[in-house]
């Protein structure tokens, strides 16, 4: 069995509208094994976990396995207005909770006698060493750039940094500098989406999760198009 957790961009392909198109990852695969999706619309890391752990409690898995982790921006697991006051550094405090979902899934994949494999969606994982966990690997560092070599990655995605930088810049000016580095990196990451998903400009489309099956399993790829 093929078990997938994520946000959004597990779920599938959508339309400028919310409405979902397809086909999608999940389904692809589905004409080749028994696959159970449990990705959720705008879910945080935290989410993701928390749905596996419930599976494995119901679902005995084994080494025929496969574990797919659609990894998200860390931001969805906090609130960073409420973190602006108490922390040195935003940038650090993403990363910090991205490394707490890191520590969570290894705990997990440990226990239950599994392997978790990584993809870079919403949180490209280009940019950290996850060497120190032995039961996490990373299948795909970043499924943007493997639409595109000269897509933006980084750690977060173009969430609401605007009204953010607003509050930073009235309240908290010590963030400025982590708040304008992000915020590079969001614009840069939004111009790559623009560039490579048709659909509604921030989800891969039908294409996109078509090349990441076939990534994934070449033996079992479809034709372009």
């Amino acid at each position: 069995m093929i078990i997938i957790i994520g946000d959004s961009w597990g779920v599938g392909e959508w339309d400028r509208c919310c409405n979902l198109g397809g086909p999608r990852f999940g389904q692809y695969l589905m004409l080749h094994d028994q696959v159970c999706n449990l990705s959720l619309g705008a879910g945080s890391n935290t989410d993701s976990l928390d749905r596996l752990s419930q599976f494995l409690k119901k679902f005995k898995a084994d080494q025929y396995d496969t574990i797919y982790w659609i990894v998200t921006c860390p931001s969805r697991d906090i609130d960073i207005d409420q973190c602006l006051p108490d922390s040195e550094s935003l940038k650090q405090k993403l990363i910090d909770y991205l490394f707490q979902s890191l520590d969570t899934a290894q705990k997990l994949a440990d226990h239950h006698g599994v392997r978790i494999n990584l993809i870079g969606g919403l949180c490209d994982l280009n940019v950290i060493d996850i060497s120190k966990y032995e039961h996490l690997d990373v299948s795909v560092a970043s499924w943007g750039q493997l639409l595109d070599q000269q897509y933006s990655i980084g750690l977060f995605y173009p969430g609401s940094w605007t009204d953010i930088g607003l509050t930073i810049k009235t309240q908290y000016p010590h963030h400025l500098d982590d708040w304008n580095d992000i915020a590079d990196m969001v614009i840069a990451k939004n111009q790559s989406w623009n560039k490579i998903f048709h659909t509604d400009g921030s989800h891969p489309d039908r294409t996109g999760h078509k090349i990441l099956h076939n990534y994934l399993y070449p033996e079992w790829a479809w034709k372009l198009g």
